[in-house]
């Protein structure tokens, strides 16, 4: 995934290729603004949380100031970092959250082929009443 880096301060954007090869645009987000909505103190959990493959490892580029280096993380991996904080929490260990946060992937990924199933069902009744 190639990022593009420019001036401008708040979200990045990432162009990425989808599954069927097409253009798609990802915000970002920075670890701090991960670790601000989770709680956590220190860059170095998303990192281990990275390395575990929990979450995607970052796009790091400099930092808009010119100094340092900053990382930026697909914005749908703060939502993520907020369930598993929330899972830590009610007592889960790291490695039952990330089976948690699967087991739920799979259960949406169900529901909607349910639901696109069921509408393509409804559909060709519709167009059949409607012969």
């Amino acid at each position: 995934m190639s990022a593009l880096w420019g001036p401008v301060r708040g979200p990045r954007l990432f162009f990425d290729r989808d599954i069927t090869g097409t253009y798609i645009v990802l915000m970002s987000v920075t670890s701090k603004q991960i670790l601000q909505a989770t709680g956590f103190k220190s860059p170095k959990t998303l990192t281990r949380w990275a390395k575990s493959g929990i979450i995607p490892g970052p796009h790091v580029g400099t930092h808009p100031s010119g100094r340092g280096k900053i990382a930026y993380w697909p914005d749908w991996v703060l939502e993520r970092c907020q369930r598993i904080a929330e899972l830590l929490r009610q007592g889960h260990t790291l490695g039952s959250a990330s089976s948690v946060l699967e087991n739920e992937r799979t259960l949406r990924l169900i529901d909607e082929a349910v639901d696109m199933y069921a509408d393509h069902v409804l559909g060709q009744l519709t167009t059949r009443r409607q012969r």
